[in-house]
């Protein structure tokens, strides 16, 4: 490379800079559009991540016990209750991507919230011995999930 290359090279190099002006937290601050953007994005994790662990609590409530103890006993079935949400996440966000093409983003993120609703409602609303109900509620929860995680 001779000198004048390399001078070309530096003086688009710091052109480019200038025309950027700020980068990272300062300018997502100054943004205040891109820093909302950034924080409804990450809702899609951050309901993941809750999904996840709040069944961890649920599992050893007295309450959950007597009216769920074919869980409660079962190995198996607890640890089914606890994957199935990874399952669901899975499909939605294989079908995720589809979605977005063919009903867009906005319309993607609004069925991916529906699905969370109905599985949130499934297994809050699960009577006492119906595992049944649970086990399609964090199913559901988990598209939902997934669908979220995926777009965001």
């Amino acid at each position: 490379m001779t000198a004048a290359e390399g001078l070309t090279i530096g003086a688009a190099a710091i052109r480019r800079r200038e025309l950027t002006g700020k980068t990272g937290m300062s300018a997502l601050m100054e943004n205040k559009k891109a820093f909302f953007i950034a924080v409804f994005a990450s809702f899609g994790g951050l309901l993941y991540g809750y999904q996840q662990g709040v069944l961890g609590q649920a599992l050893v409530m007295p309450a959950f016990q007597t009216q769920f103890p074919a869980i409660h006993s079962s190995a198996s079935a607890t640890g089914w209750l606890t994957s199935i949400l990874q399952l669901g996440g899975w499909a939605g966000a294989l079908a995720s991507g589809v979605l977005c093409e063919v009903f867009s983003r906005k319309y993607t993120i609004f069925c991916g919230s529906l699905w969370m609703i109905l599985g949130s409602y499934l297994a809050a609303g699960a009577p006492a011995g119906a595992e049944m109900y649970l086990f399609m509620g964090r199913f559901f929860t988990g598209i939902g999930v997934g669908i979220l995680s995926a777009i965001g």
